[in-house]
Parts: C-alpha cells; sequence; structure tokens
C-alpha cells in the first residue's frame, strides 16, 4: 500500500462509519428485538460495534461498519450494491460473509453451517461473527423473552461452539469471548441447581450488564463508567 493510499484510507473510514449507522437505522427502520421490552433492532448493532471497538480494532471503520450492517442483507430488502453504493465494497463484503443461507432448516443447522464456514471467513468476518454471538447471548440474558433455561443454556453452547471456530484474528476479542460465555454458563447453571428445574421459564436479567463486561474485562481496562 503507497502512503497515498493509505491517507485515502485515513480520510475516507470515518466518513463510512458515519454512514453504516445511517445506512442500518434505514434499512431496520420498524424492526424490533424479541424481548418483554420493546427494543428496536439496531440495539443489537450497538452491542455488536462496541464489543468490536473494546475488544477487536477500534481504529478499524471497515470493521466496525461491517458490525453495523451484518443483518442488513439477512433481515431487510437491501442488496449487496445498495450498501456498496453506501458504504464501498470492503463493507458489502463483509456483510455477505455474515449472510446465512436461506435455505437452512432445523434447530441447529445454523450452527452446523456457521462453524463449517468460520474457516473460509476473513479476519474482520470472524471478529464480527464472534462480537455477535455475544451481543445475542447478553441481549438474551438481559432482555429475557419467557424461554427456559435449557433453552438459553443450549443458545450458550451453540454461541461457544462458533466463537471457538471464528477464533484466531483478536486475541483479545477471543479472551473477552471465552471468559463472557463462561460465566454467563456457571450463572445459568447455579439457577438450574437452585430451581432443580431446567425447565424454568426466565423473566429477570441473569445478571445485571455491568457484572457481564466486569468479568470478562481484560486486566488493567477498566470498564467505562458510561456502562456502571
Amino acid at each position: 500500500m503507497t502512503d497515498l493510499d493509505g491517507e485515502k484510507r485515513h480520510i475516507v473510514q470515518p466518513v463510512i462509519a458515519a454512514g453504516a449507522a445511517a445506512f442500518a437505522a434505514q434499512w431496520h427502520a420498524g424492526q424490533w428485538r424479541k424481548s418483554f421490552i420493546r427494543r428496536p433492532a439496531t440495539e443489537h448493532m450497538d452491542w455488536v460495534v462496541w464489543i468490536l471497538a473494546r475488544y477487536a480494532d477500534a481504529s478499524d471503520e471497515v470493521l466496525l461498519s461491517g458490525g453495523r450492517v451484518h443483518d442488513v442483507l439477512e433481515d431487510t430488502d437491501a442488496t449487496v450494491e445498495h450498501i456498496a453504493e453506501a458504504l464501498g465494497w470492503e463493507v458489502a463484503h463483509l456483510a455477505v460473509e455474515l449472510k446465512n443461507p436461506d435455505d437452512l432448516h432445523g434447530p441447529d443447522a445454523k450452527r452446523i453451517w456457521q462453524v463449517a464456514h468460520a474457516p473460509h471467513m476473513s479476519p474482520r468476518a470472524k471478529g464480527i461473527k464472534i462480537a455477535d454471538q455475544i451481543a445475542v447471548v447478553l441481549e438474551q440474558l438481559f432482555y429475557p423473552h419467557g424461554k427456559t433455561l435449557a433453552h438459553y443454556l443450549e443458545y450458550v453452547d451453540k454461541a461457544e461452539a462458533v466463537c471457538q471456530a471464528c477464533a484466531g484474528a483478536y486475541a483479545e476479542l477471543d479472551r473477552y469471548a471465552a471468559a463472557m460465555l463462561s460465566k454467563v454458563r456457571r450463572q445459568l447453571e447455579n439457577l438450574m441447581e437452585a430451581t432443580l428445574d431446567d425447565q424454568t421459564i426466565l423473566r429477570e436479567p441473569v445478571i445485571t450488564f455491568c457484572l457481564h463486561l466486569a468479568c470478562a474485562a481484560p486486566e488493567g481496562k477498566a470498564e467505562p463508567s458510561a456502562m456502571r
């Protein structure tokens, strides 16, 4: 890469990142996450991007933009061309890498495909997939939607398999994912032991968001005051 290429990258990337949030908000307008609390779909992307910025690479605007639009192709009518026109082909290619095939059926089909597909993904796509898995687990437990403890524990199993398959691109993100999912697993198992019933319906947060973050924060990396 020439010095000029580097200067172009430095100038263009912040524009891409700013546009990605607006692009995701436009295409996901009117979509909501599953929980007892009505929350816009874009809140999930906020979690994903926060995790990527904190544990992967906060300076990589293409990575962060990919995190913003990782569900656009799967959940909206947006096309690859729409993404490329608005945010560039690097971001569009990430969205393509992260889209699950339309013909996946069965409760475990998505996990099996994602694990098999992981070796063929770019480092950025692997990082986004890990952040996505962590965000979904944390959202489900912070905003439970009436599933059983067994259901949530099964989801942790699936998230661990996908995160392990995608590991290797961002060491700190890998450590965070392993520690976070281990903490969540222990909390769920403790609840199951206390209730003696894995069919107990989860209607309250397992642990607070602060504890989610604090338990896995690398040594010397304090939790942001805004999250306390």
